[in-house]
C-alpha cells in the first residue's frame, strides 16, 4: 500500500523462491474526498476479486526517524511513532495513517507493516545532516532527515545493470522533488531535510527559501502557522512559479506562455545546482538517474539539466521507473522471515 497526496498506488506479490508479482494498480482520489474509507474498502475487494488473500500488507510512510529499520510490524509503539512525525510530513503522514488504521481494522487477521522512507538514509553521517542551530535543538531530533528512501533503494539496487558505477547522483522528480548521493549503493547526502518541504522547487511546495521569510510573513504580513504552511507546501512551487497555470510539468511544457517556460527553467536551473552539491558530497559523480513522474517522462527536463551540468565533463544518465511497492514487499520480507 502505497498513499500519495492524490494516488493510491497498490500491489500484491506471492513467493515461490523470488517475489512474483500477482496485481499491480493505481487508483485516484482527493485529499478534500470524504470517502477516503470507502476507497480502501474498494481495495481489499479487488484483492478479492482476484482471489488475494494476503497474509501480511505493508504500508509506505514517509517519516519515521532515524532509529527505526526498514520494516516494522504495525503496533501502538510504531502507530505513535508515526503520529509523532506526522506533522514534519503533513501532505503524507496523516493520510497514510488513516490507511494504517483502516486496513488494521477492516482486516485484523492480515499482518500490517510498515516502511519508513526515513530509514534509507541512516546512513548520512552528522556533519552532513546537522543545521546549523543550538545543539539541544539538533539533540531532540530537529535535523535532516531525507525522503523517497524506498524509491532510492530501489535505484541503488539497479543502477549496475547499467555499469559499474559507485558514485551516483539520483533524481526523484514527481510532484514531490529530491536528489540523493548515492556512494557504494549507500545514502550519504540529500536534499530534503527534517520535511518533504525542503530543497528542490516542486509542484506546490516551495523547496527551500530564506528562513527569514518565513518570520516576515508571521509578523509583517500577519499570516499564521497554519497559512504559512499552506502557502509554501499547496500554493508555491511550479504553480506559483507559473502565476497560478499548473502544477504539472506536461501542461508547463506544452504552455507557450512565457511565465510557464520560465517556471520550467527555474525547476531545470535549481535541480542542476542540486545535482552539482550531491557531486561534491561524492567527491564527483560518475552517472545521473532519473525516476519518479517528470524524471521518467519529460526528456527536455532532463536535457536542460544535463546542457547546465556540462561545466562538469561527461556524465552517463540513465532513466529508471520508480517501483518503491516491490521494495517494500521484499523489506518485509526479509524481516518476516529473519
Amino acid at each position: 500500500m502505497n498513499v500519495g497526496t492524490s494516488t493510491i498506488k497498490y500491489a500484491a506479490y506471492a513467493w515461490d523462491g523470488a517475489l512474483a508479482c500477482l496485481l499491480k494498480k493505481k487508483c485516484f482520489w482527493r485529499p478534500d474526498q470524504e470517502n477516503f474509507a470507502d476507497v480502501l474498502d474498494d481495495i481489499l475487494d479487488q484483492l478479492r476479486r482476484h482471489n488475494i488473500k494476503p497474509a501480511k500488507m505493508v504500508h509506505r510512510v514517509v517519516h519515521g526517524g532515524h532509529e527505526e529499520k526498514h520494516a516494522l510490524k504495525y503496533d501502538e509503539k510504531v502507530d505513535q511513532l508515526i503520529e509523532k512525525f506526522s506533522s514534519y510530513a503533513p501532505l503524507h503522514q496523516p493520510v497514510q495513517l488513516q490507511a494504517l488504521r483502516r486496513m488494521a481494522s477492516l482486516a485484523p487477521e492480515i499482518e500490517q507493516y510498515v516502511c519508513v522512507d526515513t530509514a534509507f538514509h541512516m546512513t548520512i553521517d552528522r556533519a552532513r545532516k546537522t543545521y546549523a542551530i543550538p545543539e539541544k535543538f539538533s539533540n531532540a531530533g530537529l535535523h535532516r532527515y531525507g525522503f523517497h528512501g524506498l524509491s532510492y533503494q530501489y535505484l541503488a539496487g539497479q543502477v549496475q545493470r547499467f555499469g559499474n558505477y559507485s558514485r551516483v547522483v539520483a533524481a526523484h522528480l514527481g510532484s514531490g522533488v529530491s536528489l540523493c548521493a548515492l556512494l557504494n549503493g549507500q545514502s550519504i547526502d540529500t536534499t530534503m531535510g527534517l520535511t518533504a518541504l525542503a530543497g528542490m522547487p516542486m509542484a506546490t511546495r516551495s523547496g527551500d527559501v530564506d528562513p527569514g521569510l518565513v518570520i516576515s510573513l508571521i509578523r509583517q504580513w500577519a499570516m499564521s502557522p497554519d497559512d504559512v504552511e499552506k502557502m509554501l507546501y499547496q500554493e508555491s512551487g511550479l504553480l506559483a512559479l507559473s502565476g497560478g497555470l499548473s502544477s504539472d510539468m506536461k501542461v508547463l511544457l506544452e504552455s507557450p506562455l512565457e511565465q510557464a517556460q520560465q517556471a520550467v527553467d527555474y525547476f531545470c536551473w535549481r535541480l542542476a545546482q542540486g545535482v552539482a552539491c550531491m557531486a561534491v558530497s561524492l567527491g564527483g559523480a560518475e552517472a545521473i538517474v532519473f525516476t519518479g513522474g517528470v524524471g521518467e517522462n519529460a526528456p527536455r527536463v532532463r536535457e536542460k539539466i544535463m546542457q547546465s551540468l556540462m561545466f562538469m565533463g561527461k556524465i552517463p544518465h540513465f532513466v529508471l521507473p520508480a517501483d518503491e511497492e516491490v521494495m517494500m514487499a521484499q523489506n518485509v520480507w526479509k524481516v518476516a522471515h529473519g
